[in-house]
């Protein structure tokens, strides 16, 4: 039996792509290293686990979709197209696959669905471990760079005080979800009306 765990991150931000991971580990793989929903672990833990986890998978894919594509087919199905492509990519075809969630349009597979399936499965956990340190690697360590007035080495993208504010002094950039970011613009526009 080929099993994959499948998880995603970064569903609610204001900016920056969704990335999910599909995870293949082994059948008798033992979890003696503290693997678990990537939520519940520190930065450095989750540094830590992602060299551990990407060593040890038989195999894993990761795969983001952009903010653009998110804007042009709304976050579920670009959540669903990530995670698509990412079993689509593994070479060795799983038997069975559960995703962290309560809903699938994955085809090909035999797939289940489970909520917090990341705290419960460590196939999952490992996924939203790996999902999560590439996004998180992205926001803080290479588009922050373009744009630190965003502070998105902070918040990686998502939706604090402080994002929400500079977005209301600088606009948004090529990363933010327009959709997303949509009502807070349509209020910016209303306060400079009066």
């Amino acid at each position: 039996m080929v099993f994959a765990g499948v998880d995603e991150v970064g569903r609610g931000a204001l900016a920056g792509p969704v990335t999910v991971a599909a995870v293949v580990l082994p059948n008798d793989f033992e979890n003696t290293v503290g693997i678990k929903d990537s939520k519940l672990l520190s930065h450095k833990k989750r540094e830590e686990l992602f060299g551990y986890i990407s060593s040890v998978a038989v195999e894993y894919k990761i795969v983001s979709i952009d903010a653009e594509t998110i804007d042009t087919i709304n976050i579920l199905r670009a959540t669903m197209l990530a995670m698509q492509q990412s079993l689509d990519s593994l070479k060795i075809k799983p038997t069975a696959v559960l995703i962290d969630g309560n809903y699938s349009t994955i085809t090909g597979y035999n797939v289940s669905t489970q909520i917090k399936a990341d705290t419960h499965n460590v196939s999952v956990a490992a996924a939203s471990i790996l999902a999560k340190v590439t996004r998180d690697r992205l926001m803080m360590n290479k588009l922050h760079y373009h744009y630190e007035i965003f502070q998105w080495n902070k918040n990686k993208g998502y939706a604090t005080r402080e994002h929400r504010n500079a977005i209301r002094i600088y606009g948004v950039t090529p990363y933010h979800r327009l959709t997303f970011c949509k009502n807070l613009l349509q209020q910016i526009d209303n306060e400079r009306l009066f």
